[in-house]
């Protein structure tokens, strides 16, 4: 006779592998009150939401060049009709798109500072060639 339960072996975890998440981004801007009157909107709705997000530096100490970020989570599954749902009501410049390829707003802050720094090494170069020259 053979046994009608066995006893589920549990699967080994790969390090560092963590199950998917089940809350994703749909919002992402550089102001907790706009996201906490966004999330709001979102909760009245009938929508579960989190807000995440402010300024995140290794050390803990801000810097003139942060920004802060913020984000509404929401679950997965009601994701798509949240996004819509933002849409028509006008938020479509701070929406999350799964898996686009999109800098958030720390991102474009970055950049922006990367291209300032360029231009301000080339204007310097070009003023000590000048005085060289001379």
């Amino acid at each position: 006779m053979e046994p009608v339960h066995r006893k589920a072996r549990r699967q080994p975890r790969v390090r560092g592998h963590r199950p998917p998440s089940r809350w994703e981004p749909v919002w992402e801007g550089d102001s907790e009150a706009a996201a906490s009157i966004v999330a709001g909107r979102l909760d009245a709705d009938g929508f579960r939401t989190q807000v995440v997000g402010g300024r995140a530096t290794p050390g803990g100490y801000p810097h003139a060049f942060q920004r802060a970020t913020w984000a509404i989570l929401v679950r997965s599954g009601e994701a798509p009709r949240a996004r819509d749902l933002l849409r028509d009501r006008g938020e479509s410049n701070n929406i999350v798109t799964a898996g686009s390829g999109a800098l958030d707003a720390s991102g474009r802050a970055t950049l922006r500072i990367a291209l300032q720094v360029v231009v301000v090494l080339a204007l310097v170069i070009a003023i000590g060639e000048l005085l060289s020259h001379r």
